[in-house]
Parts: C-alpha cells; sequence; structure tokens
C-alpha cells in the first residue's frame, strides 16, 4: 500500500516539475522572442537615424549605434505590451445582458383601446378606434380646423380613457351577467364615438373636395356650381 502512495506521490511530483520546465521554458522562449523583436525594431530606428543624420553632415554610424542604444529597453518594452495585449482573450458582448432600449409608453389614449379590445375584442371596436383617431389626427395637420374637430378630439382624448378604466373597474367586482352588461355598453359607446367620428371626418372630406373645386376654378378660370 505504501509504495502505491509512493508511486501516486512520485507521478504528481513528476508532472508538477514538466509542467514548471515547460512553463520556464516557454518564458525563456518569449523573453527571446521579445529581445530579439525589440533589438530589430531599435535597430531599425537607428539606421533609420543614421541616415537622417549623415544627411544632414553628422556621423551617421555614431549617431545610429547611440539611436539604437537608447531606444533598445523602450523597444522591447513596446514589444512586449503589443503581444500581450494579441494574446488576451477578447471580451464580447453578452447579447442577451445587453440593456435592452425599454419601448416608448403609450398615451392613455391609445392604451385604453388597447385595454378595450382586450376585453371585447370585437370587429366594431377596430372600425370605431380607426375613425376616432382619423378625427385626433386630423387636429394635427397644419392650417384652419374646423372647431367640431377640435371639440370631438378633445371629448375623445378625455373620456376613451375614463370609459375603459372604469369599466374595468367596475368588472373587478361585478358578477358574471354584471361584467357581460358592462363590456357591451362600453363597447356600444365606443361605437357611437366612432361612428360620430366617422361622420365628422367624412364631412371633412367633403369641405376638402369642394376648397379643391374653388382652387381649380380660381387657377383655370372654370365656372362651377358649390
Amino acid at each position: 500500500m505504501i509504495w502505491v502512495v509512493g508511486f501516486v506521490l512520485a507521478i504528481v511530483i513528476g508532472l508538477v516539475i514538466v509542467s514548471l520546465l515547460a512553463a520556464l521554458v516557454a518564458a525563456v522562449i518569449e523573453l527571446f522572442v521579445r529581445v530579439a523583436l525589440g533589438g530589430a525594431l531599435a535597430a531599425g530606428i537607428g539606421i533609420v537615424a543614421g541616415v537622417v543624420s549623415n544627411e544632414a553632415g553628422w556621423d551617421g554610424a555614431l549617431t545610429g549605434v547611440l539611436v539604437a542604444v537608447l531606444t533598445i529597453i523602450p523597444a522591447i518594452l513596446f514589444v512586449g505590451r503589443l503581444r500581450s495585449s494579441s494574446r488576451s482573450p477578447k471580451v464580447g458582448v453578452n447579447t442577451r445582458d445587453a440593456v435592452r432600449p425599454e419601448s416608448t409608453p403609450l398615451d392613455p389614449y391609445s392604451r385604453a383601446w388597447v385595454t378595450a379590445s382586450r376585453l371585447a375584442p370585437r370587429a366594431g371596436l377596430v372600425t370605431a378606434e380607426q375613425a376616432c383617431t382619423r378625427v385626433i389626427e386630423l387636429t394635427k395637420r397644419d392650417g384652419a380646423i374646423d372647431p367640431e374637430v377640435i371639440d370631438l378630439a378633445t371629448i375623445l382624448r378625455r373620456h376613451v380613457p375614463a370609459l375603459v378604466d372604469e369599466t374595468e373597474e367596475l368588472l373587478v367586482t361585478a358578477g358574471r351577467s354584471g361584467r357581460r352588461v358592462a363590456v357591451d355598453e362600453l363597447v356600444a359607446d365606443l361605437v357611437r364615438l366612432g361612428e360620430q367620428a366617422s361622420e365628422l371626418a367624412a364631412r371633412q372630406g367633403l369641405s376638402v373636395r369642394e376648397r379643391l373645386t374653388v382652387r381649380r376654378a380660381r387657377l383655370f378660370g372654370a365656372r362651377v356650381e358649390i
């Protein structure tokens, strides 16, 4: 049993010695490479300095030797830094840990329609939302805006979120039949608002066509009836 322990211990010690020798050899080789490259770099700098000095009328050989001697240690350090940086592991960006930009929060009006569609996923709400949103978009155009458009857009921005929020609060405490009635009433209210918005948008479209007819008459001299 003792000889087995001794054999294993000898193997471990041998592996440690081999590892140390390998590390020592690698360090010596690396040092030799750095000295060789640094010396070559310093020699190149010295040659350039000697040529420049010779062109200037000075002793080029002496200047080159002095420059090479003075720059050999900085050159070795520079080469060592380059080799160390090239061997350092590249740090990659983990896309899963990257900070994701937060999505732009919805305004109360848009959020209300999203909630309404969740409470009552019905096709009529899509049409109503499109009509109401069209009226609100009309308030953002340039030029004169119909006061009716401004009034209805204000009502939509103010009361659609309130209708949806209060209905959602009611659904928390209402029974099954009460929830069904509350959802039906919400859908009916939003559909009515959508119908009003659609009619108003249609009237705005007629007004635009009328103005376009008058403009064409002024441009081309045609007589038209409005």
